[in-house]
């Protein structure tokens, strides 16, 4: 009985982490956009650097999220395994 309930909250955690996946490759692609932009002498402006300063904090918000969820993920994994 405590394997089934170790394995489903390992499932919660692995859809946690698919949608941090996501949200991570989401802001890397707005965020390399606006950089290719840079180069080519695309005005921004301040509202708009702005607004890309705070993508790269969410990025590593996000990706900090992740590597913890990452680590609970393989803890629960451990578990599961004790338990099989």
């Amino acid at each position: 009985m405590a394997s089934k309930c170790l394995a489903d909250q390992l499932r919660e955690v692995q859809t946690k982490m698919e949608n941090l996946v996501i949200q991570v490759d989401a802001l890397d692609a707005e965020i390399n956009q606006t950089k290719d932009n840079i180069p080519q002498g695309v005005p921004h402006t301040l509202e708009e650097l702005n607004l890309f300063c705070e993508k790269i904090t969410r990025r590593t918000l996000v990706n900090h999220e992740l590597e913890r969820v990452r680590e609970e993920r393989n803890r629960l994994r451990g578990r599961v395994n004790q338990h099989q």
